[in-house]
């Protein structure tokens, strides 16, 4: 159920009044001069969430799931069959985009709460390098490496994100029983999508 960039739902109550405003900031570390990404380099995904909650319950981010994908030019060229034959695809104006994954990861946190009739920002960072992921941080750099020859550079190609987050409501008791409804068990869970879930 995507929600596009305010997520509200035609509900009552917090479920319905809670929206999320995102903003996502991509930087390279080890760019040279020709606008490539050097061995020892990284990339990281900035992503700032702004919670606005109108409701009369306080709130707090119970999981945090992000995923961040590359537009692929090496593969939509034929350069790479093994990456146009796996990437995600995106049909966009220019028809239908490839798109290689360079994140995706979830986790559950605790952060500080979000006050009713309040809001709060949180700040995620996500960085990949050759230390963290070789064979993934390689094809990075193969598809910036690809732009950087064609007249671009790394910070030129486009990125499709999409973020899943997870809150929970105070004073609403949790479901323990399996058996429970699933109406019982999700009642107290805010589940918003912001973006373009493109993972096939």
């Amino acid at each position: 159920m995507g929600c596009g960039l305010r997520c509200g739902h035609p509900a009552r109550g917090p479920k319905a009044s809670v929206y999320i405003v995102p903003r996502f900031a991509v930087t390279f570390a080890g760019l040279g001069s020709d606008g490539r990404v050097g061995a020892d380099g990284s990339v990281t995904v900035r992503v700032t969430a702004g919670v606005e909650n109108p409701s009369s319950r306080g709130l707090h981010v119970y999981l945090v799931g992000f995923s961040g994908w590359i537009r692929d030019g090496p593969a939509e060229a034929g350069l790479n069959e093994t990456r146009r034959l796996g990437d995600d695809l995106l049909i966009g104006t220019e028809g239908v985009m490839r798109f290689f994954r360079v994140f995706g990861t979830s986790a559950e946190l605790t952060l500080d709460p979000i006050p009713a009739r309040g809001n709060q920002t949180f700040t995620f960072d996500f960085t990949m390098s050759a230390a963290t992921d070789a064979s993934r941080f390689a094809a990075l750099r193969n598809i910036t490496d690809f732009a950087a020859s064609k007249g671009g550079n790394a910070t030129t190609v486009p990125w499709n994100q999409f973020l899943y987050i997870v809150l929970t409501i105070d004073g609403v008791p949790e479901a323990n029983s399996p058996s429970a409804p699933a109406y019982l068990r999700d009642i107290r869970r805010i589940e918003r999508e912001i973006g373009v879930n493109i993972a096939s």
